[in-house]
């Protein structure tokens, strides 16, 4: 009897020291109840800090016996819920609140004796319940010891969650961060290609042949050899010694024709100009973190070998990207881009001409950015001349011909993703979860300008001309 007393006696002293200790705690209105604490402990009894906590509150306190052992801590302006929770966190323990009465013991104690298999259901308004089912198992599921049991409902998305009682308020809270609408972004894409072809003949183009006839039928090796005139080739025959005239023939002299062999001049002056323009502008909307593919192509089929089946390649467009909204309004995102053209060649065989881009990239909401790209010049130059008489002064431009052909090609990516904004309800856990405007109208599209052509100015051609024959053909 004296034992228990001295127990009793000094339990009471030390939850009096405990008490009367300078900052145990402090009347501020940051805990539950107005109270916040202040308590330092090193290796006291788990019972005692328990219940030199429960003094500064207005609630009964029951301690379970088999709640034994020791703990160290030390708290500084901490409300004295939360710290309560923190220390039968830390040593497995459970609470549960009878009225005014706050009853403590060891987790199975508390699911044996409170917990009644409690079962709600949420039906999910944006996540998929497969999703939310893998987070709160994996979240929650460690703290309660297995006690926390979810099944889907995939006909209605929701959840079945059976838990204890008082976790059903941290299970709404962790439900209405994840159910919300996934943000959508709208991306605008504008593929330009310009491409321009310049081509510039100036000058003589020469041909010559031979005529004759072969001996009569039936008597090979044998004949006479009949010698043509200027005046018989231009009837019999005459497509089979002069090539086909190409462009316009400002003049064409005639034949030179003296015997078997005859010559025949062309003067050329021509120049043509193409121009051609390619956009190809798609739009497609991917959700945050989620892949969009776009492809928007041509199958060209061709034959294959012998023994092969017919083989086919596409051409067109493929875009694939993956967006991901910042909190400040920045989009970053990885985008894979091909564009191509085909083409049958000569052989029967497809010739693909590709563009890709592959990169990472941050914009802001609404902002155009050029992600790539390409230009491209080229230019051919070719002459044909009669050698020796090709070099003689003044005349030696009556015996060549000059071909000019430059060709400039460019290609320009530019990219415009904006935030899709709605109007979005409450959530069913009275959180509003989005808002905004909707989805704002397209906007129209000024194209690149085009590259700058060569003009035939530029190509020194007609300059030589002037200097040797004068004005009248300085212009060509």
């Amino acid at each position: 009897m004296l034992k228990k007393n001295l127990k009793r006696i000094g339990t009471g002293l030390f939850m009096a020291w405990c008490l009367s200790t300078n900052g145990l705690w402090a009347n501020d209105p940051t805990g539950d109840d107005g109270n916040t604490i202040n308590v330092k402990y090193e290796n006291a009894p788990l019972e005692l800090v328990i219940q030199s906590i429960m003094a500064v509150t207005k609630l009964n306190v029951v301690v379970d016996s088999k709640v034994t052992g020791r703990t160290t801590l030390n708290l500084k302006n901490v409300p004295w819920r939360q710290g309560l929770d923190l220390i039968l966190r830390t040593n497995e323990l459970g609470m549960r609140q009878v009225g005014n009465t706050l009853v403590i013991a060891p987790n199975a104690v508390i699911a044996k004796n409170f917990d009644q298999g409690i079962t709600n259901t949420y039906p999910l308004r944006y996540a998929k319940a497969e999703d939310v089912q893998g987070i709160i198992t994996a979240l929650l599921g460690k703290q309660t010891a297995g006690e926390i049991s979810v099944q889907v409902e995939k006909r209605l998305n929701a959840l079945l969650v059976s838990a204890p009682q008082d976790m059903f308020k941290r299970i709404e809270e962790l439900l209405a961060r994840v159910d919300r609408p996934v943000p959508q972004v709208m991306i605008d894409i504008k593929v330009v290609e310009v491409s321009s072809d310049f081509t510039n003949n100036l000058g003589f183009d020469w041909s010559w042949g031979t005529g004759g006839v072969a001996g009569g039928l039936g008597t090979p090796g044998q004949g006479s050899v009949l010698q043509y005139t200027e005046y018989a080739r231009n009837l019999d025959n005459a497509d089979q010694y002069s090539d086909p005239a190409r462009g316009m023939n400002l003049f064409n002299f005639g034949d030179f024709f003296r015997s078997n062999f005859f010559f025949n001049a062309v003067f050329t002056a021509i120049t043509q100009t193409s121009e051609s323009r390619i956009l190809s502008s798609p739009r497609l909307v991917a959700m945050n973190g989620v892949q969009a593919n776009l492809n928007i192509s041509r199958e060209l089929t061709f034959a294959g070998g012998v023994d092969q089946q017919p083989q086919s390649k596409d051409a067109g467009t493929i875009i694939s990207l993956t967006p991901r909204i910042n909190d400040d309004g920045f989009i970053v995102m990885d985008i894979d881009l091909e564009k191509s053209t085909a083409q049958l060649g000569t052989n029967g065989l497809p010739t693909v001409d590709k563009t890709k881009i592959k990169s990472t990239l941050q914009v802001q909401d609404g902002e155009e950015i050029l992600v790539g790209g390409l230009v491209e010049e080229s230019e051919t130059r070719s002459t044909q001349k009669i050698p020796f008489l090709s070099k003689l002064p003044f005349i030696k431009h009556l015996f060549n011909k000059e071909t000019y052909s430059p060709t400039s090609k460019e290609i320009v990516v530019l990219i415009t993703p904006k935030i899709v904004k709605q109007n979005i309800p409450t959530s069913d856990f009275g959180e509003l979860v989005a808002g905004g405007t909707k989805v704002p109208p397209t906007q129209s599209f000024n194209p690149a300008p085009k590259p700058a052509q060569p003009k035939p100015n530029d190509l020194n051609l007609g300059n030589d001309w002037a200097d040797d024959f004068g004005d009248e053909f300085g212009g060509l």
